[in-house]
């Protein structure tokens, strides 16, 4: 048996062993998991059959005579057969949903490097623009301060410069209009600093500065605050100590992942508490998002219509990772994210 199918033989024999001893519900539960491992990892019905073939020898042949045996070998042979046709139609299913996961992983590529452009001429041109438009407006203020003062360049009145309130004018006429374009030149000046903030955080939520710059882990730090922030939830998170090195594309797509993540939490979970892990495992990189809030149930997990569990998912399955989300009702909902650090042929 090929080596990558020797983990998920293990598995199947031990929920068969399960199973066959009484098991019940959790070996089949079981069997069902192995399943879905072996789809994630493009087996198709011969591999399975080959795999179940293998543990029934193992199993059950120490208490077969030969006869029986070569009986049950003989039978699997003829439904191996018989299961032919269901593996090119999978065969086919499968290499359809392969061109599709590479045509949406190329959108979903173009879309974060057109975000990463955008969020670079939002912040760069329109931060630029506005920074120099607040100067220029400042220069403005200053110099109505200046004209406002008596010739001798002393004024009667307590003047703030940082404040610029309006000094003691000549006349009442010039009074009211100085005192009109000081109010508004401050009311302007609170707009543009308002402008300013609210371009630095559409820059940042179309491509976080952070993520380019200090990598996965120190982006995640800062998407936590943001969230904890913004919800007042209480947020736990447990880093590793050293640095993670990973690829643009996978930091991403985890990163991603981790956002819509805090999304459903904030839009569903009615939690207090978040709890969230980042850790390497051998060749895989784990991230673990729990709470404490109502908990997803089975149907909302398998709900065709939830399409950011669906990207969730397929964002990982690209490269050779799973999602795996569970809840218990009251107790909350656990999201798991294992990626391998070094896709399959890669050097």
């Amino acid at each position: 048996m090929k080596v990558q199918l020797h983990d998920l033989a293990e598995q199947y024999k031990s929920a068969l062993q399960d199973y066959l001893n009484g098991a019940g519900e959790g070996a089949l539960q079981h069997a069902y998991e192995v399943g879905r491992r072996a789809i994630t990892r493009g087996l198709g019905v011969l591999e399975m059959m080959a795999i179940h073939e293998e543990v029934v020898r193992t199993v059950l042949f120490g208490t077969l005579n030969s006869e029986d045996r070569a009986r049950i070998i003989k039978a699997a042979e003829f439904f191996a057969e018989s299961l032919s046709p269901f593996e090119m139609t999978h065969r086919g299913f499968q290499e359809a949903n392969v061109k599709l996961r590479l045509l949406s992983e190329h959108l979903q590529s173009v879309r974060e490097e057109e975000r990463t452009r955008i969020a670079r001429d939002v912040h760069d041109e329109l931060g630029q623009a506005l920074t120099c438009l607040k100067m220029d407006l400042s220069w403005l203020d200053a110099r109505l301060f200046r004209d406002s003062l008596p010739q001798d360049g002393k004024s009667t009145g307590k003047i703030n410069r940082r404040h610029s309130i309006q000094p003691i004018l000549h006349s009442k006429k010039s009074s009211n209009r100085r005192g009109v374009l000081f109010r508004k030149t401050k009311s302007i000046l609170k707009l543009i600093d308002k402008t300013i903030q609210t371009v630095r955080r559409i820059s940042t939520d179309l491509r976080p500065a952070v993520l380019d710059d200090l990598g996965l882990a120190a982006a995640i730090e800062w998407q936590v605050r943001e969230f904890q922030a913004r919800t007042r939830m209480r947020c736990r998170l447990i880093l590793p100590s050293q640095g993670i090195t990973l690829d643009q594309e996978r930091m991403t797509a985890i990163f991603r992942i981790f956002q819509e993540a805090l999304t459903n939490v904030a839009r569903h979970s009615n939690a207090t508490r978040v709890k969230i892990s980042l850790k390497e495992k051998v060749d895989h990189l784990i991230l673990e998002v729990q709470d404490n809030g109502c908990g997803i149930t089975e149907s909302e997990i398998s709900d065709v219509t939830s399409l950011g569990l669906l990207g969730m998912r397929e964002r990982a399955i690209f490269w050779g990772g799973e999602v795996n989300i569970t809840g218990s009702r009251g107790k909350g909902t656990a999201v798991s994210v294992r990626i391998p650090i070094h896709k399959a042929g890669d050097n």
